[in-house]
This record gives structure tokens, sequence and C-alpha cells, in this order.
């Protein structure tokens, strides 16, 4: 087991990672909210089919730096000012919003659309035929363990399979980045388990590449390739470690135990809370 520091600089890849094209490249990239700064200097580079975690207090900056990768957030939004680059491919997030799935706390379900027609919903806005939206859902749905469930609302569901739902919309149209905004924290604990080996399970599959921000060390130790670490005022990187523990992963295990104690541990700069870090 190794607990190495990943030093990767934007548009290059890290001997860690071997010769993969990025996917995502930030540079510098600073983000002011009215006067106030909310992130300072970020700067990543992520390789295709790479499992990045990010984690942090609250007020780090967390969904602010996943809605700016997203291009929710732009350099023509109010009240914000931005510095520095955001680049998935070679063009900016905003460019090509539809290039970024995104899986939110919320699930965020049209509840007059069953399991299908939501997912189908993000190939409507691609104007993919009919029978080709309702092909890609299915599989989409397949994918995720809910084929049986297709024909269902959102009221008929549970909180986790309103989440695959959200996860197979994010998925069908094959994004460049899958964005994952703490979307196991409205969850029971056993849900939650239940999903980790779920997402661990799509992802291994499909290889897409994934941006997860979490609260829970635990969630991204299970979970992640890397672990970035953000403190807080302003949101900044203080840690940028590779996982190298092997897969299918035991969330029991002696090993996978001790690496979470040791992240935390490594952890000095940020303000812990076990309300938030744990």
């Amino acid at each position: 087991m190794t607990f190495a520091t990943l030093q990767a600089s934007p548009g290059q890849t890290s001997a860690a990672t071997g010769a993969v094209p990025a996917v995502l490249s930030i540079a510098d990239f600073s983000l002011w909210f009215q006067s106030k700064e909310v992130l300072r200097d970020i700067s990543l580079t992520i390789p295709r089919g790479q499992f990045v975690a990010i984690i942090g207090p609250s007020g780090s900056g967390k969904s602010t730096l996943l809605n700016a990768i997203a291009g929710f957030i732009g350099p023509s939004s109010r009240d914000v000012t931005m510095g520095g680059s955001i680049m998935i491919g070679d063009s900016a997030p905003n460019a090509h919003a539809l290039r970024c799935g995104v899986v939110f706390q919320e699930y965020a379900l049209f509840p007059w659309r069953t399991a299908r027609r939501n997912v189908e919903f993000s190939l409507e806005a691609l104007d993919v035929p009919a029978p080709e939206r309702a092909r890609r859902s299915l599989q989409c749905l397949q994918q995720v363990g809910l084929g049986g469930a297709a024909d269902l609302y959102p009221h008929q569901l549970s909180g986790g399979m309103k989440q695959r739902v959200a996860i197979a919309r994010a998925l069908a149209y094959d994004p460049s980045v899958l964005l994952m905004d703490e979307p196991l924290g409205a969850l029971d604990a056993l849900t939650r388990e239940k999903l980790m080996s779920l997402i661990e399970k799509v992802w291994k599959e499909t290889q897409t590449t994934v941006v997860y921000i979490t609260h829970n060390v635990s969630e991204a130790v299970f979970l992640a390739d890397r672990v970035l670490v953000l403190k807080a005022n302003p949101g900044k990187v203080v840690l940028d470690l590779t996982i190298d523990l092997p897969r299918p992963r035991d969330a029991l295990a002696a090993d996978t135990i001790e690496l979470e104690r040791r992240l935390r541990a490594a952890i000095p700069d940020v303000e812990q809370d076990e309300g938030e870090l744990r």
C-alpha cells in the first residue's frame, strides 16, 4: 500500500498515470463572488478515465469548483470574477455544456416523467431520434440495475433508486466528464454503501472521467484513484494524493481503514470537524 503525493501540472500527465490524454485541465483558477475570494490558484490535470474525489469542509468551495467545471458559473455570471482557465479537452466548459454529466445531491427528477423519460431528457436536448433515445435510456437504466423500473414515476421510487435514475441520466449522452456533487449525502448509511459499490461498478464499465465532491473521507478512499483536499477561506488545494488500493475495495479492510486514518491525519491545515470530514 502506498500513500504518495501526486503532482501533475495542467496540460501534462504524471508518471503515475502514464501517457493518458488530459480530459480536464485547470490552470491557476481563482474565483471571487463580489469581493469575497472563494477559490484561489486551483491547478490540476485529470487524465481520461480517472476517478478524482474532492473533499474539504463547508466553505472550501468544492461545489463552486464543480459548478465552474460544469459551466454553470462563467465569466459572464453576475457578481462573479474569475481568473485562470478551465478546459475540457480543448474548449472551455461553457462552450460545450453537454460535455459534462452532472449528478446532484438532490435527484432533480421531473415528477411527471417516468424513470425512462427522465433519462431521455438529456438526449432530447441533443435531438437524438426517439427510437435511439428509448434504446439508450433503457440501456443506461439496466446498467444501474433499474431496467425493471423504467416505467415507474419518481414518487414510486426509493431515494437510492431515484439517485440511480439521476446517474443513468447523466451517463446517457456519454459525457466527457461526470461531475457528482455529494450524490450520496441524502441517503441512509445502508443505501449509501450499496450506491458506492454501484458507482464503482458503473465507472469501471464506462471508464468515464469522474470528479466526485464529498465531505466523507470513507467515500473518497473507497471510490477514488486520487483525492484532492481543499482548505477553506479561500478554497485552495492543500493535498493531492493517489489512493493505491486494489479494486474492488473492502471498506472494512484494515489497509482501507488505515489509509482513511492517515488521510485525516495528513490534513493539518483544514479546520476539521467530525460533522464535516468524517
